[in-house]
């Protein structure tokens, strides 16, 4: 497995830092939404044996990211990326990343509907 050593939570945190800088909270989401899909896929459903997020709602997903980033929930890499984000961040990311799924694969509640 490829390890993120120490380069991957400095690099999380220049990004926050040059978002912050440029005011571009959305740009700054969005990026924050790709490298979560870089590990968990495009909707959340992992490609191997990274955990499969795509059934997590948001408050759930922000209840897991809270944990890592304060050291509640043991974790292999979450820890040290979730490090670089503040509440606001967490709150953002987790309702792009359900906006996001959704965009792909339609709400929930459609799929039962065509069902």
């Amino acid at each position: 497995m490829p390890r993120t050593g120490n380069w991957f939570a400095p690099l999380l945190v220049a990004a926050a830092v040059a978002a912050e800088i440029a005011g571009a909270d959305e740009s700054w989401t969005g990026l924050l939404v790709e490298m979560c899909a870089a590990c968990h896929g495009q909707a959340g459903k992992s490609p191997g044996s990274v955990p499969d997020i795509s059934e997590l709602d948001a408050e759930s997903m922000q209840a897991f990211l809270i944990g890592f980033r304060d050291g509640d929930i043991e974790a292999t890499v979450m820890d040290r990326i979730s490090r670089a984000l503040g509440d606001s961040d967490i709150e953002a990311l987790s309702l792009k990343l359900i906006e996001s799924w959704q965009l792909l694969h339609g709400a929930p509640d459609e799929e039962n509907d065509n069902q």
